[in-house]
């Protein structure tokens, strides 16, 4: 175990265990905690549906990336059998309840999708196009009977975005407006019910942020402010009159690239000013009247978001970058991504108290 030392502002640290052999913690100041599990993995995404229904997805790193899956279950960590064989990965998580939960990736260059029954995972089929590899990177579950996932598929020559619909039974792809786009890739999905969903990714030639709204019968793009070089890896909505597609810009170098995010009132999207030395932002949860997005400049960053942006002041922490966030009932915010060790990767997991 590898316990990481700061004192800012006379910061104690206390190292406790948790469930023997699956994590130990350090807690911090301001009731700030980092669970620390002894393997050499990147943790991609984390949901929640309870503080004995949380998880975190990810990739061991062995010869080949193995899926990871991991469930909190109040006290620590454990690792679920994934049955998938060959290189793997989980890059999205969503949770309905303790006997649903959805995670998404890719087997051996082709999509992967993954349902947690309150026993085991379980495969579920997807339908990818013959010759191109996949990939699911997000998956947002409205019931046990709907849920969402986006990704990417691609060639030697193209690449194109990905839907998934699950109605109960299987999953279907959604048709997109491939011709209107040229190459693009998508990054994420918020739904809010089965005609308020919202997609985001970025198109490549231009390099322009794409945002995409279905309405139950089409989808619509949304008209963006103008930047060049954009990636969007987020998307949240409050309610319909208050949404958030966050990422950042650059210019070709990742020295360059700056956080941005981009808010709707219900009829425009305006650029909310951020920091610049935050960098990318990767991922976002709403709660609480506010948005938090994780991701990384130096270290590790949070934010709230409201009507403007407030970085959220930390602990030092180890050097990587958050993945995925996510708010646990009764916990907090719980940020997941992977931490930079001398030999390889190690999980990042941090606990942040939020006010109920």
């Amino acid at each position: 175990m590898r316990t990481w030392m700061k004192a800012a502002g006379a910061v104690a640290l206390v190292v406790v265990a948790t469930t023997p052999g699956t994590a130990a913690a350090t807690t911090m100041g301001s009731g700030w905690r980092i669970d620390d599990v002894p393997l050499d993995a990147v943790l991609y995404d984390a949901a929640s549906g309870g503080s004995a229904t949380t998880w975190a997805v990810g990739a061991l790193i062995d010869d080949n990336f193995t899926a990871l899956a991991l469930r909190w279950d109040g006290r620590g960590w454990a690792r679920t059998a994934v049955p998938v064989s060959g290189a793997s990965r989980l890059d999205g998580v969503d949770v309905v309840n303790a006997r649903t939960v959805w995670a998404v990736g890719s087997a051996d260059d082709h999509t992967l999708a993954a349902r947690w029954d309150g026993l085991a995972w379980r495969t579920t089929p997807t339908q990818d196009t013959p010759g191109m590899t996949a990939r699911l990177v997000r998956v947002d579950a409205v019931s046990d009977r709907a849920a969402w996932a986006v990704g990417s598929e691609q060639a030697l020559d193209s690449s194109r975005g990905l839907v998934y619909r699950w109605d109960g039974r299987l999953w279907s792809r959604v048709p997109l407006p491939d011709a209107d786009l040229g190459d693009y890739t998508l990054a994420a999905v918020h739904a809010r019910s089965a005609t308020d969903v919202w997609i985001a990714g970025h198109t490549y030639q231009p390099n322009e942020a794409l945002l995409l709204h279905w309405d139950g019968h089409r989808w619509t793009r949304a008209a963006l402010p103008s930047f060049a070089g954009v990636t969007l890896e987020s998307v949240v909505a409050r309610s319909t009159s208050e949404v958030w597609a966050l990422g950042w810009t650059h210019t070709g170098t990742t020295a360059s690239r700056r956080p941005l995010a981009l808010r709707f009132d219900g009829r425009e999207w305006t650029v909310v000013p951020s920091p610049d030395d935050f960098g990318h932002v990767i991922d976002a949860v709403v709660h609480g009247g506010a948005v938090w997005a994780g991701g990384y400049g130096e270290t590790p960053s949070l934010a709230r978001l409201t009507r403007g942006w407030t970085p959220v002041p930390t602990p030092e922490l180890p050097e990587g970058t958050y993945f995925g966030v996510t708010v646990v009932p009764g916990r907090g915010l719980l940020a997941v991504g992977a931490r930079w060790a001398e030999d390889a990767p190690r999980p990042l997991i941090v606990w942040h108290p939020l006010a109920p």
